[in-house]
C-alpha cells in the first residue's frame, strides 16, 4: 500500500488475495480512474510459468466479450509480475448464494452468460482452469436484469495441493476443491471440460 508500479499505478488498498497472488485497489492517474492490480507472488514465478501468465494475459487483453473480465496492462515490480483489470462492480456469485438472493430466473441467465463467455474463450484456446463462485461477479442492471463477469481468466492456476488444502466447509470438503473436475484431482491434462465441470457445479450449487 503506497507504493507506485511502474511509477504509475498508485497502490491503495489490498482487495482480495487467493493461491496465486493478492489484489489491490489501485488509481491510475493517467486516466484518472480507479483499477484492480493482480501482483503475482515471486513463488510461483519459474521461467515456464511467468512466460505461460504473460502468453495468456495478451490474450486476454485481445478478447472483447461483455462476460470476461480484460486485462489492461501488464508489468513487473521487485521480482513480481503484475496484472492492471477493470474495478469490477457487484457481489461475488459466493457472496449471492450465501444470502440466498438469487432467483431461478437469475440462475438460468447467470449459467447462459458465464457458457457464453466459457465458449468464447474456449474457441481462443484459453481454459480458466479455476472457475468457482469466487471468481464470477454478478451486478444487477436495469429491470433488475444481471449482468455477470468473470474474473482472473488465464491467471489462475494455483497448485493442487493449494486448492485443497484451503479452508474447508462443515463437510471437511474445501470450497475450492468442490469445483475441480476429476481430471485436475487426479493432476492429468486439463482442458475446456474442467471449466464446464465446474460451471455445472457451480450452478447446483446456486
Amino acid at each position: 500500500v503506497g507504493t507506485k508500479l511502474s511509477n504509475r499505478y498508485e497502490i491503495v488498498r489490498e482487495i482480495a488475495r487467493d493461491g496465486i497472488g493478492v489484489v489491490y485497489l489501485a488509481r491510475d492517474p493517467m486516466l484518472d480512474r480507479e483499477v484492480a492490480v493482480k501482483v503475482i507472488s515471486s513463488a510461483l514465478l519459474t521461467g515456464e510459468a511467468s512466460d505461460r501468465f504473460i502468453r495468456e494475459a495478451r490474450a486476454i487483453a485481445d478478447m472483447d466479450h461483455p462476460a470476461i473480465s480484460t486485462i489492461y496492462d501488464v508489468g513487473d515490480h521487485e521480482g513480481s509480475i503484475y496484472f492492471v483489470m477493470p474495478l469490477v462492480s457487484g457481489s461475488t456469485l459466493r457472496l449471492l448464494m450465501r444470502d440466498g438472493s438469487l432467483r431461478l430466473g437469475d440462475i438460468l441467465d447467470l449459467g447462459a452468460q458465464v457458457a457464453d463467455g466459457l465458449a468464447y474463450t474456449h474457441g481462443r484456446g484459453i481454459v480458466h482452469r479455476d472457475l468457482r463462485p469466487e471468481n464470477i461477479v454478478v451486478a444487477r442492471g436495469e429491470g433488475d436484469s444481471i449482468r455477470v463477469r468473470i474474473k482472473d481468466f488465464g491467471l489462475s492456476q494455483p497448485s493442487l495441493e493449494s486448492q485443497l488444502t484451503r479452508t474447508t466447509d462443515e463437510d471437511g470438503i474445501s470450497s475450492e476443491a468442490a469445483y475441480l473436475s476429476p481430471e485436475q484431482v487426479a493432476g492429468t491434462g486439463v482442458d475446456a471440460r474442467a471449466d464446464i465441470y465446474a460451471l455445472g457445479t457451480l450452478l447446483y450449487d446456486a
